[in-house]
């Protein structure tokens, strides 16, 4: 019915279901980023109705507790994240209600480790400004990531490297358009590629394709489309 949620679930792969085996997090919220960062989850921004949230909480190993972590630079909610090959979560754009120039993505990344969060960081393709909400990041095993789609991107694809992630490649845009999508690392062949899977469309409808990056050829396939949207 619309209520935003505290509640956390865990997928046991050997059990075959979801239990609420962790305590729930200390504000309920949407569309925040969380990382697994030696032995410990770190979750960080998200929002509810007007309310945007710059802070992170962690939950460390056998703590029955979320402590407060650090907070961002601004608050952040619909930012692509992963965790770098550096063991830190990353948050690339996102919303923030910090912005009065008329836009409504921020146009920086910031990087949040154990210690706490980094310095914010400006993103740029080229001489533009990156900006985009709903986007989807993967880390790859050579350091580098790969952020796909989002608002104003839908089908932009781009590879960043770097240690601190500034050089950005332009590559093949997707097939479809997406927005809040998910993606994920596979390895196909024994090949590494990238999947991308749901989203909304430019119209706002859910969809169910599927479609598969190979990083060597720089060229996207579909595959099977889901159950459902």
């Amino acid at each position: 019915n619309g209520e935003v949620v505290s509640t956390m679930e865990v997928f046991s792969s050997t059990q075959d279901k979801f239990t609420d085996c962790l305590p729930p997090l200390p504000e309920p919220v949407k569309w925040s980023s969380m990382g697994f960062l030696q032995d410990s989850l770190i979750h960080c921004g998200g929002e509810r109705n007007a309310y945007q949230s710059s802070t992170c909480w962690i939950l460390r190993a056998n703590s029955s507790e979320w402590e407060e972590h650090s907070r961002l630079s601004n608050p952040r909610s619909q930012a692509a994240n992963t965790v770098s090959q550096d063991d830190k979560l990353v948050l690339f754009s996102s919303y923030s209600s910090f912005r009065h120039d008329g836009h409504h993505a921020l146009t920086s990344m910031q990087k949040v480790g154990m210690s706490g969060p980094e310095n914010e960081q400006q993103l740029r393709v080229k001489t533009s400004p990156y900006s985009s909400r709903l986007a989807s990041a993967v880390a790859l095993s050579s350091g580098e990531v790969l952020i796909a789609g989002g608002k104003t991107k839908e089908k932009k694809v781009f590879l960043m490297r770097g240690a601190q992630l500034e050089d950005w490649v332009t590559c093949q845009d997707m097939l479809h358009n997406r927005i809040g999508h998910a993606g994920a690392r596979v390895v196909v062949a024994r090949q590494e590629a990238v999947l991308m899977a749901g989203g909304w469309n430019s119209q706002g409808d859910a969809q169910d394709s599927v479609e598969l990056y190979s990083l060597q050829r720089n060229t996207w396939s579909l595959l099977p489309n889901m159950p459902y949207p």
